[in-house]
């Protein structure tokens, strides 16, 4: 099927159809062929394929065929049908709707094709929004873990800094609290340079102490 969207097909016996052999013994000079073929052609460009019959005019002004013709063709040639919807009189061709139907067909595969291919694309789209959306999460994830083990080895690394300050506060104090005091009853006093009691300026004075002190070991 062709891509040109005024395309359709054309039976190569339609000159032998016995509608056709009828209408040329009407219309010399093929005219009814070449009435019904465009109008074959304007109801391939119509909505529905079917046209007003109100605007018979406008068909004969743009085919230059006179209207008188025109009406023959559509009303008593055989190729086309009259009825009536709301807005009015309209004809269509059954024979031109039967050769359409392949058209049809394949133009309603190619449009559930087109609404399928554009559902799995539109299901690609999500897929990989939704991939997109686990890789930020996870990324997000890890940020926060790194955050969390940075933030706990900073609060680490302040405790044991607490700890050492903390024990150094308290070796100070306990040395501090143990350092021994020199009192006048230490053995260390004794070793405290004092004024002596009385000045001895003579030999005999040594002399003498020395003796009353021997007699004291003796006695």
């Amino acid at each position: 099927m062709s891509k040109n969207q005024d395309f359709f097909p054309h039976p190569s016996n339609l000159r032998n159809h016995p509608n056709m052999l009828r209408l040329n013994k009407e219309l010399p000079n093929a005219t009814g062929y070449g009435t019904v073929v465009w109008l074959f052609e304007k109801l391939r460009s119509e909505d529905g394929f079917k046209y007003l019959k109100k605007n018979i005019d406008l068909l004969a002004d743009e085919s230059r065929i006179s209207s008188a013709i025109l009406i023959l063709v559509i009303d008593y040639s055989g190729f086309f049908v009259t009825e009536q919807d709301d807005n009015g009189d309209f004809f269509f061709s059954p024979l031109f709707n039967t050769l359409m139907i392949p058209y049809n067909e394949r133009k309603k595969i190619k449009s559930q094709a087109g609404q399928i291919s554009a559902k799995k694309r539109e299901l690609e789209r999500l897929a990989q929004i939704k991939e997109l959306t686990d890789k930020l999460r996870d990324i997000d994830s890890t940020q926060q873990n790194l955050a969390l083990l940075t933030l706990s080895e900073d609060d680490s690394i302040q405790q044991i800094r607490e700890d050492i300050d903390h024990s150094s506060q308290y070796k100070k104090k306990f040395y501090k609290e143990k350092k021994p005091t020199k009192s006048k009853n230490s053995p260390s006093s004794s070793f405290k340079k004092s004024k002596p009691d009385q000045i001895f300026e003579t030999d005999d004075a040594i002399i003498a102490i020395h003796k009353r002190l021997k007699t004291t070991v003796r006695g």
